[in-house]
């Protein structure tokens, strides 16, 4: 199955697009080639970019706050509910901690290293342009794969206890929603939220060879769906007429 997810706040957007551009940096430093390295400080400048826009560290913090976990009423349920239920409330303080102790400056380093300033002033935001204009970028480049690809676990250091944090969060979000089977009459669904909810997150589940794409819009009062029908990348799709058989999931915390 394929899950479409819409965050419902700019501050989940921001967490989700951290975790996606992290799960990139994993990727990319996998690799052993000059393009792999290139491609690393590319989603490293855009993670930068990022993080450099808000306080992300006290909006994580205020993020977990929230995050506690199934009350006990709950956790009594399963042995295996309760072991999660102490895990969820260990790591949060863990991280809290962890959070609370890292000095402000720590988060300073990328943006005061006169190399990346550079590599993204010359090559682009995404650091993967030329290097022609920048001799230091390409010598540096042509250095051993293993020094390149430590240096930037180095730089990515002080965002350890985030990127946890992030991870814990999001997974608390996903994992408090439940999915439900619905039908999307001639391709169109729309549903009102539920006000008194915090909710966080929609996410919709279709068959992964499926022909068909959901295009997800969400206010503060109402979700819309318009599911697509792709044709192919050189084809503009066109809303399906078909009812539509999907799952979809409102996650709240």
């Amino acid at each position: 199955m394929t899950v479409f997810e819409q965050p419902l706040n700019e501050r989940i957007r921001a967490f989700m697009r951290l975790q996606q551009l992290f799960v990139r940096l994993d990727h990319h430093l996998n690799g052993l080639s000059r393009c792999d390295i290139q491609a690393s400080i590319g989603v490293l400048l855009d993670a930068y970019d990022l993080t450099s826009r808000s306080n992300l560290k006290t909006e994580v913090l205020k993020e977990l706050e929230r995050h506690n976990p199934p009350d006990a009423k709950r956790a009594e349920d399963e042995e295996e509910t309760k072991v999660q239920f102490q895990l969820t409330r260990e790591n949060i303080q863990l991280l809290r901690n962890e959070l609370h102790a890292q000095p402000v400056r720590s988060y300073q380093q990328l943006q005061n290293n006169e190399f990346l300033n550079s590599v993204k002033q010359r090559c682009g935001i995404s650091g993967t342009g030329s290097t022609n204009d920048l001799p230091l970028y390409h010598f540096w480049l042509d250095r051993d794969v293993i020094e390149c690809r430590n240096t930037i676990i180095e730089w990515m250091e002080p965002y350890k206890h985030l990127r946890e944090a992030i991870d814990l969060i999001l997974e608390n979000i996903r994992r408090n929603g439940k999915f439900q089977e619905i039908t999307a009459e001639r391709g169109f669904y729309q549903s009102s939220l539920r006000s008194e909810k915090s909710l966080q997150l929609v996410r919709v589940e279709i068959p992964e060879h499926a022909d068909i794409f959901p295009e997800i819009s969400a206010g503060i009062h109402r979700i819309t769906i318009r599911f697509m029908k792709y044709v192919s990348a050189n084809e503009k799709p066109a809303q399906s007429l078909e009812d539509i058989n999907f799952r979809i999931a409102f996650c709240e915390l």
